[in-house]
């Protein structure tokens, strides 16, 4: 009986002393961590998650006694940082701890890369907007894209400013970004859309592909606005940088401009008709249906 009180206890004392260690290791005190690791290894040499917990303070420490990152070390902190980020998940998950654990790394890492790295499609990963996403700082992601020189030019960058401004609840700014993907990257844009938890731009993809005179690719934009007229508001606000260019999103755009303004839409209608006859035809039977 007293043998089962003292393993009743000691198993107390480990549960105990575990949770103050995932408490730390949350709040990033790494002397009360390491003192919670030891008594831990004391009262439960076989916990399964002992090397973990080793691994999760020493990083901590390592992090905090280093803040900022020397361009030579980048590539060997950023290993760093995906390796930990598994095992934090894992070990911390069920505890809410992992991301209050992960968000100091990740800072550290966007601090180190941000204006030092051009974006490489090689290595998508060494970019202070991917370290920023990590962390759900999406408004920090949308300012780190706009000041980047190469973001037209790099359709995952352009992805990345679509899904940050979809989280920071800007829709309508969101699809802009997806016109200018179709149009300057029309290849990758059609293999992203497929990848992209983008529900309403998926929709208006299906609905293009279904139209009965299939048009090409490059006018996918025009199609978005017609579709989504509401994007009107946000076409003088947007970064003029940032516009869908296309003669047929511009067609279209004066189009629905000289219908929102009641005016003749005779050389509007023209120019959609030069430009993608089978949205010329869709937009007529929407009006038509709206008489």
């Amino acid at each position: 009986m007293l043998q089962q009180q003292t393993e009743l206890f000691s198993d107390s004392g480990a549960v105990e002393a575990e949770n103050d260690l995932l408490a730390a290791l949350a709040s990033r005190d790494w002397a009360i961590a390491a003192r919670a690791y030891a008594e831990l290894l004391e009262k439960a040499p076989s916990n399964m998650a002992l090397a973990s917990y080793d691994s999760l303070i020493q990083y901590g420490c390592h992090i905090d006694a280093h803040p900022d990152i020397l361009p030579v070390d980048l590539e060997k902190e950023m290993t760093a940082a995906q390796d930990i980020e598994p095992l934090a998940n894992m070990t911390l998950r069920a505890h809410a701890h992992a991301r209050d654990y992960l968000s100091p790394a990740w800072q550290r890492l966007a601090k180190g890369l941000h204006g030092i790295i051009a974006f490489d499609p090689q290595q998508p990963d060494y970019h202070a907007s991917y370290v920023l996403a990590k962390i759900s700082d999406w408004q920090g992601v949308i300012d780190c894209l706009r000041t980047d020189s190469g973001l037209l030019g790099q359709p995952e960058l352009l992805l990345r400013l679509a899904v940050a401004l979809h989280h920071q609840q800007l829709p309508e700014q969101a699809l802009l970004i997806w016109c200018v993907l179709f149009e300057r990257h029309a290849c990758k844009a059609e293999q992203l859309i497929s990848e992209a938890k983008f529900p309403a731009v998926q929709e208006l993809w299906q609905q293009f592909l279904s139209l009965d005179e299939e048009p090409g690719i490059e006018h996918f934009s025009g199609w978005i606005l017609l579709k989504r007229p509401g994007l009107f508001h946000c076409l003088s606000e947007n970064d003029p940088k940032l516009m869908p260019q296309s003669t047929t999103f511009k067609a279209m755009q004066n189009l629905l401009q000289a219908r929102r303004g009641n005016v003749d839409e005779i050389e509007a209608r023209i120019a959609l008709q030069q430009q993608c006859p089978a949205l010329l035809l869709h937009y007529l039977q929407i009006i038509g249906k709206a008489k």
